[in-house]
């Protein structure tokens, strides 16, 4: 066999290891001994091979210390600690991110953004303008009571009354009266 129809090295490791466990069938393990009759180098790794299965089977079974044997049967206990231990950790941060607040807090964003606009602007608002802006506040108000409400049953339905803290009416009246000294200061 020339050099161009040789394989190489890694194929030959592992068709000689199937041989040596037993995995090649009758044709395979015969190509294996006549490519082996021909190529030394093939020979010599079946040979070695081989002779190394042997000198492994005649070693003494030796006996792991008793140190090592507890460390390994406590490996399996502490994988699943620590598997629980990141399911837990995930589940905190989702149910952290899933809170009211923050739900509430996403919400009422766009308001802020459009306050602050409105606030920053270089003219005095309009008499029309603020009686806009008013029932604009108004009906904000009136969808974040609304969602508090559905945030409020969800919340219930999902994980019971004693984990909720919806934002509650008394929040809503307490930024509302805010909002409404800040508009007698301006006037």
């Amino acid at each position: 066999m020339n050099d161009d129809q040789r394989p190489d090295m890694t194929e030959w490791e592992a068709q000689v290891n199937a041989l040596l466990d037993g995995e090649l069938d009758d044709d395979q393990a015969g190509a294996l001994k006549a490519a082996a009759e021909s190529d030394h180098a093939l020979a010599s790794a079946i040979i070695e091979a081989y002779q190394l299965q042997r000198m492994l089977a005649a070693l003494p079974l030796e006996r792991a210390p008793d140190s090592l044997r507890e460390k390994l049967r406590r490996i399996p206990a502490e994988q699943e600690s620590l598997q629980r231990t990141r399911v837990a950790r995930h589940q905190e941060t989702r149910r952290r991110w899933f809170e009211p607040r923050w739900a509430m807090a996403l919400a009422a964003l766009p308001l802020v953004v459009a306050l602050g606009v409105q606030l920053s602007g270089p003219r005095a608002p309009s008499d029309a303008e603020l009686a806009q802006a008013r029932q604009d506040l108004a009906m904000a108000f009136g969808y974040l009571q609304k969602a508090s409400r559905v945030t409020e049953r969800e919340i219930e339905q999902s994980i019971g009354a004693g984990m909720r803290d919806p934002v509650t009416e008394q929040t809503v009246r307490t930024l509302s009266e805010q909002f409404d000294l800040d508009e007698e200061k301006e006037t």
